[in-house]
């Protein structure tokens, strides 16, 4: 659930980068194709981009496979685990979360549910009819226009049918309403995006200036007549597209009366490589790996392997027999198990005042024995880094890692955060 939502959050970065560019520099362009499909586009490319994967170099990198443990606190002086409450209200906020995404994305079904309904309902009590070889479904006692897919409706109280069929022709020709039902889909999924929702609202006026602008030709006059003159009572479904939207009527006529944009203005589109240069920058995952320094070719000669190359992780001898995919989960009990028993908040450090993370790293060598213990932490932290050490190297004789058949030196990184806390 996590993972979901950062990946949300990240497209709604892109989401919004490209929204800001668009309402700036295309929206009042007459090039309702190149918007449409820039809309779309920049949709989709904000789902896409944060499953990027980019290699980055980071020459800094020193912890690898780091193992998030929960904090240790210290309370009135005296030892103290907070790891198991820690981790406990870490699992009760997360359970909440996806509850509240669960009722919001049931919610959000059951109203889709009932817009497909209502227009089932629509095609089951409208009336067939044929206007210049197009098949139209004519709603009672209704002023209506709208289309869905390769259907149209138009109520039986609409006089210029030529005119608001031209329109909704439109519509359906170009498949507008895909692009409003793939927006009606996303919104169920991530229904607590707010930018899904000016999607649809920009995607809609898209459609409706491009519409507007080939019915037009036919007859002008009677076109706007059309568009002022009617009652408008339309319900509106959201991914459909409304002939009779009350809404948009003032900037679809001056949409109207606007002049064309010079093919010029085409250079504007340019934003989207930036645009994309930006969001993947951003928002894609990072890959970091070291470069190739003296650290790495001394790893590379003592063979060691990270935590996610070996076939077999290092175990506790609680772990020997428990089945390898349970095994690095029974690793990292124990581990916390033992922080827990031997931690001691160092007395020095708790009068100062000095607390944060310590980064520690480590190697389990072929025989299972703790070697090379490497910290760093906080500014001042010395007192720390030297507990974390002491932790750690109290560690017993693990069972060493296999990889390929053959015990292997492993690199293991976790931080250990010192927290002093009042009663």
């Amino acid at each position: 659930m996590i993972d979901f939502l950062l990946y949300t959050l990240k497209t709604i970065g892109i989401q919004l980068l490209f929204l800001i560019a668009y309402q700036i520099l295309l929206s009042k362009e007459t090039f309702f194709n190149a918007n449409r499909f820039y809309l779309i586009g920049s949709f989709i490319a904000s789902l896409i981009i944060p499953l990027i994967n980019i290699k980055s170099i980071d020459s800094n990198s020193t912890i690898e496979n780091v193992f998030n443990l929960k904090e240790i606190l210290l309370v009135n002086g005296e030892k103290t685990s907070e790891i198991q409450l820690a981790s406990n209200n870490s699992i009760n906020l997360l359970k909440t979360v996806e509850t509240i995404y669960i009722i919001g994305f049931v919610l959000f079904i059951t109203l889709l549910i009932y817009k497909l309904k209502k227009i089932k309902e629509r095609i089951d009590n409208s009336q067939i009819e044929f206007h210049e070889n197009i098949k139209i479904y004519r709603i009672q006692n209704s002023n209506e226009a709208f289309s869905f897919l390769n259907l149209i409706f138009i109520g039986q109280n609409n006089t210029e049918i030529t005119t608001v069929l031209q329109h909704e022709l439109t519509h359906k020709n170009k498949w507008h309403s895909v692009d409003l039902f793939l927006l009606e889909i996303a919104k169920t999924i991530f229904w607590f995006n707010p930018l899904l929702w000016h999607y649809q609202k920009k995607l809609a006026e898209v459609h409706e200036y491009e519409a507007d602008a080939i019915a037009v030709k036919k007859n002008a006059a009677t076109y706007y007549k059309s568009i002022i003159n009617q009652v408008f009572q339309v319900e509106n479904f959201a991914f459909t597209n409304n002939f009779f939207n009350e809404s948009l009527i003032k900037k679809r006529i001056v949409m109207l009366q606007k002049s064309k944009s010079k093919k010029a203005m085409l250079l504007k589109y340019g934003i989207v490589i930036p645009a994309i240069l930006i969001s993947v920058s951003l928002f894609s995952n990072k890959i970091y790996a070291q470069t190739e320094t003296n650290e790495k070719t001394t790893s590379k000669e003592k063979n060691e392997i990270s935590f996610s190359e070996v076939d077999e992780v290092p175990r506790f001898l609680q772990c020997e027999n428990v089945s390898k995919e349970d095994a690095m989960k029974c690793f990292n009990e124990k581990m916390m198990e033992h922080i827990t028993k031997n931690f001691n908040y160092p007395k020095e450090a708790a009068k100062k005042n000095i607390q944060g993370q310590v980064s520690i790293q480590f190697i389990i060598d072929k025989e299972g024995n703790i070697k090379d213990i490497v910290t760093h932490g906080p500014v001042n932290g010395e007192l720390l880094e030297k507990e974390a050490r002491r932790i750690i190297s109290l560690l017993p004789k693990l069972i060493p890692a296999k990889h390929k058949g053959k015990t292997v030196n492993i690199k293991y990184g976790l931080p250990l955060t010192f927290k002093l806390q009042d009663k």
